[in-house]
């Protein structure tokens, strides 16, 4: 017996693990795991575990587990550069006296009336590959003939027609403000009323679209000043709607910002598909 309790004396003691302990900075900050975040959440139901003092003398030791190796640094393979998104030209259209007969404030989907040709020229548009962009001021909104609602039915029914005609409408932009009438927010002096760019500039940003490539058709100076200061090139004034009183009245403005004119928008279309196969 005395021997067997001298060679149980003479084994070692297996020793403990050391604790890894999360790296400090010399301010004594915690500093993340280098393949990680620290974690010092417990998960739900998990015990909250006693330290030694709250232990009684007759509680086993904490189990300490074998740290596991830390894994080999991965290198991440190279990345292959982004592709660059080469902006398109667009096709930018007036509503009211362009593609629709023009009436004044459209507040009923069921009286939107299309142009003749209108719809054809669209089919005809729709054969390029270029985005179809309308944009419209829409002031009757901030005086309370429509509201926003109606006018995406008034939109959603056009574009309904459009499709059924084999043509498309790839955006709407709209401005409902007036600067001197209405309710906040529309009672606004903002950027996007034509003759102002901003819509163009909106739609350019929205779409990745190339304006100084790009084709806007209008039958107002307004129209066509808005897409001249946005930096579109090729200008076009219908002769419907409020065309051929805007070439009486502004014939020097028409021709100083280079605007071509065209009897209506099938005209036009050809105007834009004969620039298109000259590139």
């Amino acid at each position: 017996m005395p021997d067997q309790a001298l060679r149980r004396q003479a084994l070692p003691r297996p020793s403990r693990t050391p604790r890894l302990r999360p790296p400090r900075d010399p301010a004594g900050a915690e500093l993340p795991h280098p393949h990680g975040h620290l974690e010092r959440r417990r998960h739900r139901g998990q015990r909250r575990r006693l330290g030694p003092r709250a232990r009684g003398r007759g509680s086993l030791p904490p189990v300490r587990a074998q740290p596991r190796p830390l894994p080999e640094p991965h290198l991440p393979a190279a990345r292959t550069p982004p592709l660059r998104v080469i902006p398109r030209p667009a096709i930018f259209l007036d509503r009211d006296g362009t593609i629709l007969d023009e009436l004044g404030y459209l507040a009923d989907p069921e009286a939107a009336r299309f142009l003749p040709a209108a719809l054809e020229a669209l089919a005809r548009l729709a054969s390029t590959s270029l985005p179809i962009v309308v944009l419209t001021n829409q002031s009757g909104i901030a005086r309370g003939i429509l509201d926003e609602t109606i006018l995406r039915e008034i939109h959603a029914r056009m574009e309904r027609e459009i499709l059924e005609t084999g043509g498309r409408v790839d955006a709407f932009y709209h401005c409902p403000h007036h600067p001197e009438i209405g309710p906040e927010p529309y009672r606004a002096d903002c950027d996007c009323r034509k003759p102002r760019p901003g819509m163009y500039l909106r739609a350019a940003n929205d779409m990745g679209l190339d304006l100084a490539r790009s084709f806007a058709v209008g039958d107002t100076l307004r129209d066509l000043e808005a897409a001249r200061r946005a930096g579109v090139p090729h200008l076009l004034l219908v002769l419907t709607g409020k065309g051929a009183s805007t070439l009486e009245t502004s014939r020097a403005e028409l021709a100083r910002i280079g605007a071509r004119c065209a009897p209506d928008l099938d005209a036009a279309a050809d105007i834009i598909l004969g620039e298109l196969a000259g590139d």
